[in-house]
């Protein structure tokens, strides 16, 4: 809650009157004082039983539209308010107010005050502000939450199950997690490639260095041992020398030596 005084009344007017016709020193010495009429300067002031308990009356110059719901969901800033009476003032006139038409504004005129532009921030207004923030970029409000009249908020939790940027975050981070799942393979195959063609080089230098047991010039490589075929140990014909052919008689029964003939 804050509660403004008469020149920082006239000071909020003439900063949130700006580009309207409302935008003069008569205006605003003329609305300050009718804020301090209705509501003191409390930009929180709530009538929640006025014209006879038919409306609820909102904030510096006690905006209604009616009925009890609020005029703004961020009724409570002080600039909203400023706007909310402006919008009075086109659509019903300054009659519309009661405590001007009354007279008890007049208690609180003077123009020789000078304007205060330095506005305290109103908590319950940036509170307001930042719900209202929230509803918008609410996706999924919470079904909970139950606004009762005269009563207010009855929470069962939080105001937005959901948000839109939560949605947008989960939303960014499947599609960057998907794209990673499905690049996996491709970056798969790229490493694979490239693999390939670092160790096609050294395949070709193994090609050319022969394996153990290989025969290279009739030698075998390998370990040191030699892998020759051994050859076959002599025979012992072979060591004698070469055979005779056997002489006449060899082998046969000695025949008898025939007699010399006589004479």
């Amino acid at each position: 809650m804050s509660i403004l005084s008469y020149a920082q009344l006239k000071g909020l007017w003439l900063r949130g009157s700006e580009g309207t016709r409302y935008h003069t020193a008569a205006w605003a010495t003329l609305m300050a004082a009718i804020a301090e009429a209705e509501s003191g300067g409390n930009t929180d002031a709530l009538n929640p039983s006025d014209n006879n308990g038919t409306q609820s009356s909102f904030g510096l110059w006690q905006i209604s539209n009616g009925t009890h719901a609020a005029p703004s969901p961020n009724w409570a800033d002080p600039s909203e308010q400023v706007r909310l009476a402006i919008g009075k003032l086109d659509s019903q006139g300054v009659t519309a107010w009661g405590t001007y038409d009354s007279g008890a504004y007049k208690a609180y005129m003077n123009g020789a005050t000078a304007p205060d532009p330095n506005i305290p921030g109103n908590p319950t207004g940036q509170q307001a502000q930042l719900t209202a923030a929230q509803q918008i970029d609410c996706l999924m409000q919470n079904p909970f939450n139950i606004s009762v009249p005269d009563v207010g908020q009855i929470a069962g939790g939080p105001q937005c199950l959901i948000t839109k940027s939560n949605a947008r975050a989960f939303i960014g981070a499947g599609l960057m997690g998907a794209g990673i799942i499905i690049a996996l393979p491709g970056i798969g195959m790229i490493m694979v490639g490239t693999a390939i063609q670092a160790l096609t080089p050294l395949t070709r230098d193994l090609q050319r260095i022969p394996l153990a047991g290989q025969y290279v010039s009739g030698r075998a490589i390998g370990a040191g041992i030699s892998r020759t075929p051994p050859r076959r140990p002599p025979s012992q014909a072979s060591t004698r020398g070469p055979r005779r052919p056997p002489s006449p008689g060899a082998g046969q029964p000695a025949r008898e030596q025939a007699l010399p003939s006589g004479g």
